[in-house]
């Protein structure tokens, strides 16, 4: 029997040193995921935690204590669900070809609007990155001054540019998500140490504060609606969850659901750390973003560098996505 006799029966053939092999519809079966469950949590995690955390003090100016927890609960529920559909799909039906994707899934689903899909995720993320560079030129120039630098360290086109060319880019091109574990535990380490300053600060009654509101357990009224979208997006990370169970070791729904409710979980107690830490020092006197309500101090100064590296870990987690739903 000939060797190419021999492939046809075992359903294996030899591409150089690896050995691919094919299931019962002649496909080629992908290598295994390697991804770990530390690194997908770290992952999913860093994309929910973006530049938006900053704007939830002020977002509670407009909903009070109660309403503005109530709703980050309540979305935290409803996005937990659906990454549980996504990822339910992604375990049943491409659990072997570890090809799960918004395309492949929208066209079992309705094949003629899978290309919106595509198109959908697309735009979003590229809008999302280009957010994340103009709240790093915000952030970052402002850290520097207060660091003591001047000149070009500045210049807030010249900050972006480099950072975009020294770290975005390199990471931009990684070929896995699970590449950037590291950078995105780095970020919840930031996030986590912004969250320790600002309730440092809450409990400081001896603040010098200029600017300070009132507070109030319920408010509703026309800015409730003009910031609900803050606590709707405050959990958009749907778009990596594809990337995630391709990328990931032993591929099941128990796994996935860990890394679904301690993702969200991270999430939802850091907003509300921050948000509650912010709006009670401020009330409603809280600026969009809380960091330029709080006097200048080394500690701040380290929380806005930190913030700035934060949403520039975060920028590749919106390329990826993007990347993948242009391609396709």
């Amino acid at each position: 029997m000939s060797p190419d006799e021999m492939e046809n029966l075992t359903g294996e053939s030899k591409e150089g040193d690896q050995m691919v092999r094919f299931d019962d519809h002649g496909n080629a079966i992908k290598e295994p995921g390697q991804a770990s469950m530390f690194s997908s949590i770290m992952n999913l995690s860093n994309t929910i935690l973006g530049a938006g955390i900053l704007g939830l003090p002020h977002a509670f100016a407009s909903s009070g204590y109660v309403l503005g927890s109530a709703f980050l609960v309540f979305f935290a529920c409803t996005s937990t669900f659906g990454l549980h559909l996504l990822a339910d799909v992604s375990v049943r039906r491409h659990a072997v070809t570890r090809d799960a994707s918004f395309y492949n899934v929208a066209q079992a689903a309705f094949s003629k609007g899978a290309l919106v899909i595509d198109v959908a995720v697309a735009i979003k993320c590229f809008g999302v990155s280009t957010a994340y560079l103009i709240v790093i030129g915000d952030l970052l120039p402002p850290a520097m001054k207060a660091m003591g630098l001047s000149g070009l360290a500045l210049d807030r086109r010249l900050v972006i540019t480099i950072l975009q060319f020294a770290i975005i880019a390199p990471l931009c091109t990684l070929r896995r998500l699970d590449g950037l574990r590291f950078t995105s535990t780095m970020s919840i380490l930031f996030v986590t140490f912004t969250s320790i300053v600002l309730l440092t600060f809450s409990a400081d009654k001896d603040l010098d504060v200029s600017d300070r509101g009132s507070t109030e357990h319920v408010v509703f009224n026309y800015g409730t609606l003009t910031n609900l979208p803050v606590f709707i997006f405050g959990y958009t990370c749907q778009q990596n969850i594809f990337s995630i169970s391709n990328d990931l070791k032993h591929l099941t729904m128990p796994r996935m659901n860990a890394i679904i409710g301690t993702s969200i979980s991270t999430g939802l107690i850091t907003y509300l750390v921050i948000a509650i830490s912010g709006y009670y020092v401020f009330g409603d006197a809280v600026k969009a973003n809380v960091l330029n309500n709080y006097p200048s101090h080394p500690l701040i100064t380290t929380a806005r560098l930190m913030m700035s590296l934060l949403v520039t870990f975060g920028y590749p987690l919106q390329c990826f996505p993007s990347r993948y739903s242009i391609l396709s």
